[in-house]
């Protein structure tokens, strides 16, 4: 049940970030609103969880966003290996570390992302302008952690409660 309420929240957050953020968002930044869910999901449920919504989730934000197919699932791939640090028992602290590894996969992704269009030969910014925005953006999606990781307990919560 927890799933099935992630796959909609996740779909919703897709078109959000793809779609409409673009477009109502007064910044010039955008958060990674996806990339925080896959860190706050994989640090609640693990590394194989992550996995498994990093490939479909990619597919749809490169779809919807006309980006060469592949790019963002290997980003999201990426939140949530390192989103699966948060599951060890030395780094159970609750909420720190997810906000931690968002922002550090904040700024290492689109840099991944940069390096493989470039890599793909695509005429996207190059590192420079990527590097300008990374702060103010990892910052961004770093405060998005306690919200998202809110809903993600509420999925947990009301799953629990329909199996009893």
């Amino acid at each position: 049940m927890a799933r099935l309420g992630f796959a909609i929240v996740i779909v919703v957050a897709v078109f959000a970030q793809a779609a409409l953020l673009p477009r109502i968002n007064p910044l010039a930044i955008d958060p990674h609103l996806v990339l925080v869910m896959m860190v706050v999901w994989t640090a609640t449920h693990g590394v194989g969880e992550g996995i498994l919504w990093a490939a479909p989730v990619g597919v749809l934000l490169d779809v919807l966003t006309m980006e060469t197919l592949g790019v963002n699932g290997l980003a999201l791939l990426f939140a949530a290996l390192l989103g699966g640090l948060a599951r060890k028992r030395f780094f159970q602290s609750g909420i720190l570390v997810p906000m931690v590894l968002a922002l550090v996969v904040s700024v290492l992704s689109p840099l991944v992302v940069v390096a493989l269009r470039q890599v793909l030969g695509d005429s996207a910014p190059g590192f420079a302008a990527a590097v300008r925005l990374l702060v103010p953006q990892a910052l961004l999606s770093m405060v998005l952690v306690p919200p998202v990781y809110l809903l993600v307990m509420l999925l947990d919560r009301h799953a629990t409660e329909a199996r009893y």
